[in-house]
């Protein structure tokens, strides 16, 4: 499979000041685990797009524009758009982002992972625009997601611990994974 992950530009109240470029390591970590098996691109917006700080009414936005996001995951072609969302204040870009992928090839498949999300798993999977969550670590569990997606085995998700996806538009959330004992 051909994946794309992503994490997204910086968006911060002017109030809090600028914001910082922190390196994805969540993200990386998946990508590491990924590339063993699949096609991995990264973009990493907020470093990618460092010099561009813009304000833009009351907050900071640091990173690669929407347009330039959309261009990257048009010419990658993903089956995948996976989004980091480290921090509750990245939710609204990051699903800005899953539903650009969406908007440019519907059979994207969309992942959030991160801190917000595997706090708020019901919550952040009932927007459209979002297939599927990985809640917690996620290194075992996205390769065990993805095999299942491969294979269009979409009846044995619940198998899958650590995982949170919309059944006749409700969410199931899965049994948590256990965390890996020796990272």
């Amino acid at each position: 499979m051909k994946i794309c992950l992503i994490n997204p530009p910086q968006i911060l109240n002017k109030r809090f000041g600028v914001p910082s470029i922190f390196q994805p390591l969540g993200l990386l970590y998946i990508a590491a685990v990924l590339e063993k098996q699949h096609q991995v691109e990264v973009i990493d917006a907020s470093l990618e797009g460092w010099e561009n700080l813009k304000e833009i009414g009351g907050e900071y936005y640091l990173g690669l524009t929407i347009d330039e996001i959309e261009r990257r995951i048009k010419r990658i072609k993903p089956n995948v758009v996976g989004i980091s969302v480290p921090f509750s204040i990245n939710e609204k870009i990051a699903l800005t982002i899953a539903a650009l992928a969406k908007a440019i090839d519907k059979d994207i498949t969309t992942i959030l992972g991160g801190a917000h999300p595997s706090a708020r798993p019901n919550e952040t999977i009932a927007y459209d625009c979002i297939d599927f969550i990985t809640v917690g670590e996620g290194e075992r569990t996205i390769n065990e997601l993805l095999e299942k997606i491969d294979r269009g085995a979409y009846d044995e998700l619940s198998s899958v611990d650590g995982i949170c996806y919309k059944e006749n538009n409700r969410p199931i959330l899965t049994s948590p994974r256990d965390w890996i004992a020796d990272i």
